[in-house]
């Protein structure tokens, strides 16, 4: 018999699922976990009640350089993560993050007007969904730093204090 899992267990397996992808997929993974592919497996799956240990996650984010795990530990309790700082080209990466955040969200509107045509939305609908809102977050979070990145006087946009 299955047990139920709640929100934060599948957004959790989401985040999971997010970093094994950044890290270069399943193989990959498990080789710089030191896990078998089985286990990277285990982690990510909805309905599985493994969960990635503490110790992969840290080897992993380090890796890759992002940290969709540890914002999600993070958002469990009401806080946020705040990424490193921004680069010098800021104000040039601005107009194309904008560019693919609005392609994402193009995506995500048209699988959700797929997944609701029938008037409910199914698991698999929503695992596909979650996934699109999560490339979303990423990029978006980027796109914010670029913009503290101007704030804070380290770049300007294209024209600007001529």
């Amino acid at each position: 018999m299955s047990r139920p899992f709640d929100a934060r267990h599948h957004r959790l397996k989401a985040a999971t699922r997010d970093l094994v992808d950044l890290c270069g997929g399943g193989e990959r993974t498990a080789a710089l976990a030191g896990v078998t592919a089985g286990q990277v497996s285990r982690w990510k799956g909805a309905h599985h009640g493994d969960l990635i240990p503490l110790a992969a996650v840290m080897v992993l984010e380090a890796e890759c350089g992002e940290a969709p795990v540890s914002a999600v530990l993070a958002g469990a309790t009401g806080r946020s993560l705040t990424g490193p700082a921004a680069g010098d080209d800021d104000a040039a990466g601005l107009f194309g993050l904008q560019a693919r955040v609005l392609e994402q969200v193009g995506r995500l509107v048209g699988e959700f007007a797929q997944a609701t045509a029938d008037g409910r939305v199914t698991p698999a609908e929503a695992e596909q969904m979650d996934r699109g809102a999560a490339e979303i977050d990423r990029t978006m979070a980027s796109f914010r730093e670029a913009l503290a990145g101007v704030k804070a006087g380290r770049a300007r946009l294209v024209g600007e204090g001529r």
